[in-house]
C-alpha cells in the first residue's frame, strides 16, 4: 500500500499545482462542453474518498452531508464555490490522505467489513485496499479532467 499511498499523494500535490493561483472565477466556469468546473473536481475527489473509504465501511462521512450529495457522483455545480470554501477544500486535499493513511496504518478499520460497489469502470471494489487502490485511479482521472478544464479556460 505504500506505493499506492504515494501515487494518491503525487497526483493530489499535482492537482493542487495545477489549480494554484486560478482565480474564483476561473476555478468556477464551466466551459462549453463540460459538465463542472475545477473547484468542483477539487470537492469530488473528497467526497469520493469519504464514500469509498469510510462510508463504506460502515463509519460516518467527515463531510458534512449536503456536500456529500453536492459534490458526489452524478452530481454537478449547481452554485457558486466561494474562495473560504475553496480553500477549506484545497486544505483538505493533502489532510484527508493523510489521516487515510494513518487510519489505515493504526487499524482503524478492523473487524469493519467492506460493503461492495460496482464502480462505473465496471470493477467491483470488495475491500478497503481495493478501495484505496481504486482512489488513485479516480484521483488521476479528475486531475485529467482538470488539465482539461485549465486548457479550455486559459484560451
Amino acid at each position: 500500500m505504500n506505493n499506492t499511498f504515494d501515487i494518491i499523494r503525487t497526483t493530489r500535490s499535482n492537482f493542487l499545482r495545477l489549480v494554484d493561483g486560478l482565480s474564483e472565477e476561473q476555478l468556477n466556469h464551466v466551459p462549453a462542453g463540460f459538465n463542472n468546473n475545477i473547484a468542483w473536481n477539487l470537492a469530488h475527489i473528497l467526497v469520493v474518498q469519504q464514500t469509498l473509504c469510510y462510508v463504506r465501511m460502515g463509519f460516518e462521512s467527515q463531510i458534512p452531508q449536503q456536500d456529500m450529495k453536492r459534490f458526489g457522483k452524478g452530481s454537478r455545480p449547481d452554485q457558486w464555490i466561494g474562495k473560504e470554501e475553496i480553500a477549506l477544500f484545497k486544505s483538505q486535499v493533502m489532510e484527508q490522505i493523510a489521516q487515510l493513511e494513518k487510519d489505515f496504518r493504526s487499524g482503524f478499520f478492523e473487524e469493519r467489513e467492506y460493503e461492495k460497489l460496482l464502480t462505473s469502470y465496471g470493477l467491483t471494489v470488495d475491500s478497503l485496499e481495493y478501495a484505496i487502490s481504486y482512489l488513485a485511479t479516480h484521483d488521476a482521472l479528475h486531475y485529467g479532467y482538470v488539465l482539461a478544464l485549465k486548457r479550455a479556460i486559459e484560451q
